[in-house]
């Protein structure tokens, strides 16, 4: 059962799931250079270590959530980020915490 509610991710344990991720610059499409790649990263709320972390391709804006990366994660609150590392080795947040906002990453159970 993967699905976004505003930009909450749900998906089932051991479940495999592609998600693509659309990059805008002033409301605009930001087509990815082909050195550039993207970052997502699930980490625990409580002290922000990492649970899981995937890189696009180049060029590419999708990553393949395997059932292997939920099957084992615990219950914990968890968060995750959406970077976008640019080929001179800055990067940007595309998704991420605000002040009055963190974006969910919730395993149910199947």
């Amino acid at each position: 059962m993967f699905e976004i509610k505003g930009n909450d991710i749900y998906i089932s344990r051991g479940e495999a799931t592609a998600l693509n991720v659309t990059v805008y610059s002033d409301g605009v499409p930001w087509p990815l250079d082909p050195q550039e790649q993207l970052l997502f990263r699930v980490y625990a709320l409580c002290d922000d270590s990492t649970i899981l972390e995937l890189k696009s391709e180049r060029g590419l804006t999708s990553f393949d959530i395997k059932g292997e990366h939920t099957k084992n994660m615990g219950n914990l609150p968890m968060g995750y980020t959406v970077k976008l590392l640019f080929a001179d080795g800055t990067e940007a947040t595309i998704i991420g915490q605000t002040p009055t906002y963190t974006p969910r990453f919730y395993v149910l159970e199947a």
